[in-house]
């Protein structure tokens, strides 16, 4: 958008005779338009910037969000600078915390915590990372048995039953559920 700084005006000048008016068309500066057209440069570069940072970040973001790899070492990391695993973490607490990571938080948790990590300081997102791995951990990890299974094969050792929760016994009668 151009803003033109020499326009043309159209005046009509009276004599000194009442009756007697002259139009005239001459040259008129506008200097405001030089500003103008600064200032709204400025802006359309900063719009293309920001717009370009936006994608950006959105696309870093969703990689963050997107990739188990990352998720995962995210997570491990936090535990590792809380001594809850050990550097670098054995094959059970390599386990145990992709179970963690995949089984407990999954994605959206994962993403949770990193937005907490991004708008709060390390030893925060820590100590939640470490107060969520400790209830997982005391609740719905045997620490006797090794770590068996795929990220979703055992989810029902991860996350108790209505049942369970209610102090109902896993025994399930004829029918219910569709069990036979």
């Amino acid at each position: 958008m151009a803003f033109p700084r020499v326009t043309l005006c159209d005046m009509q000048v009276r004599g000194q005779d009442l009756g007697n008016v002259q139009p005239y068309t001459v040259q008129c500066v506008l200097p405001i338009n030089a500003y103008n057209e600064k200032i709204y440069m400025f802006l359309w570069f900063w719009m293309v910037f920001v717009a370009l940072a936006s994608g950006l970040s959105l696309l870093l973001w969703l990689c963050r969000a997107v990739v188990y790899a990352d998720r995962v070492r995210f997570v491990e990391n936090h535990l590792q600078m809380a001594d809850r695993v050990q550097t670098p973490p054995g094959v059970r607490e390599a386990e145990l915390a992709r179970k963690f990571t995949v089984d407990y938080l999954r994605q959206d948790g994962s993403l949770l915590l990193r937005l907490i990590a991004h708008n709060t300081d390390s030893i925060t997102t820590t100590e939640l990372i470490c107060s969520l791995w400790d209830g997982w951990k005391d609740n719905y990890v045997d620490t006797s048995t090794p770590v068996t299974g795929t990220a979703t094969g055992n989810r029902h050792h991860l996350y108790p039953d209505t049942m369970e929760l209610n102090g109902l016994s896993r025994e399930v009668k004829p029918g219910y559920r569709g069990d036979k």
